[in-house]
């Protein structure tokens, strides 16, 4: 699923764009996800990791797609991980 998302969300950047995504830090949500090979078979370099404090951010509300309950309810542990695609420069 993420191949396929940075794989489409690079067709649409610009030089210097970045997409960044927050994740649970799970064995199963790194698992499932395995972004740094996504992140290379999209074509992006390694991606950059940062912690994410849902309390950070006024307004904040976490989108659960699969039932009720809510990510943040059940984990206290995200990060933000950042992808720059290897952007060729021709000359």
């Amino acid at each position: 699923m993420m191949r396929r998302f940075l794989r489409s969300a690079k067709s649409c950047l610009l030089p210097p764009g970045l997409v960044a995504t927050s994740i649970v830090n799970s064995p199963h949500y790194l698992g499932v996800f395995n972004l740094p090979d996504a992140a290379s078979a999209a074509g992006f370099d390694a991606p950059e990791i940062y912690p994410f404090r849902p309390e950070d951010f006024a307004g904040y509300v976490h989108v659960n797609t699969d039932g009720p309950d809510s990510a943040p309810v059940q984990y206290d542990s995200f990060s933000t991980w950042v992808f720059r695609p290897k952007w060729r420069v021709f000359s």
